[in-house]
């Protein structure tokens, strides 16, 4: 599948998209162009922990330092520290982190490498990965052994990735991956079964736990079958009741979820 916009392509065996030119500004021009009014907003005051608010509260123990490795704005570290956790944040955007700063001067968060974190190792009760682990083309592998190598004996690791779901296996048709080289695009990330994942985090050294959590179910179904419908899913209150409504009907969910996220144990 190409577009002017992007592509799709089996790589390494799992189902990956490619950016077109001049359509992937990066992570520093992305969070840069979120104004100090948007961020304020972002980081208010509130209790609510989002579509995965449950599973944070469910599974992040309280007795330990949690991390969330790749947090962006650090909107969750925040969050998660309103509810009573000791929870930090490491980023490698230091735009991003200055200007949350900015607005909660407080914040612990700190610009780092999810690749090689700044903790020794079984430092950590919690991990939180959302939406990073796939934008590594040679594979997550390295960045789940750094999250093995932090994490406590008995540690949770919280991981979520963009969902290989059935919608997206009806509705993409992968290319070469020659064919969208040779135009120019470049790989923006992966996407991942349920399986997929878990087998990735098992082979780190984490055992994964029987639950799935699926989340940003509206975009799951506008960004590859109805698109023209995605702009009502950007309005939040909407997208957060979607969720919350069809999440407890779980083939909806498992048809339907942009994000797939799986819960695991370090061994040990």
């Amino acid at each position: 599948m190409l577009t002017e916009r992007k592509g799709y392509a089996i790589v390494n065996g799992r189902l990956a998209q490619f950016r077109a030119p001049g359509h992937d500004p990066g992570w520093d021009d992305a969070w840069r162009s979120l104004g100090d009014e948007t961020l304020r907003h972002i980081l208010r005051p509130t209790r609510r922990l989002g579509s995965l608010g449950r599973c944070f509260l469910k599974w992040l123990p309280k007795d330990g330092m949690v991390l969330e490795a790749g947090c962006g704005t650090g909107i969750w570290v925040h969050r998660l520290r309103g509810r009573g956790y000791a929870c930090v944040g490491v980023d490698r955007s230091l735009s991003a982190l200055a200007a949350s700063l900015r607005v909660v001067r407080d914040l612990p968060v700190t610009g780092g490498d999810v690749l090689a974190l700044p903790f020794a190792d079984g430092a950590l009760g919690g991990y939180i990965s959302l939406g990073v682990i796939e934008h590594f083309q040679e594979g997550p592998s390295r960045v789940l052994r750094e999250a093995v190598r932090v994490l406590r004996p008995g540690g949770v690791a919280i991981v979520s990735v963009p969902y290989h779901s059935p919608i997206r296996r009806t509705a993409i048709a992968p290319v070469s991956q020659a064919v969208l080289e040779d135009r120019g695009y470049a790989f923006y990330q992966y996407y991942f079964t349920f399986e997929d994942l878990c087998g990735e985090l098992a082979a780190a050294g984490l055992e994964p736990l029987p639950e799935t959590w699926y989340y940003e179910l509206g975009k799951g179904l506008t960004d590859e079958r109805w698109p023209w419908l995605a702009p009502l899913f950007r309005w939040s209150p909407l997208r957060l009741a979607y969720d919350a409504a069809f999440r407890r009907f779980s083939p909806v969910a498992a048809r339907s979820g942009h994000m797939v996220t799986a819960i695991a144990r370090k061994r040990g």
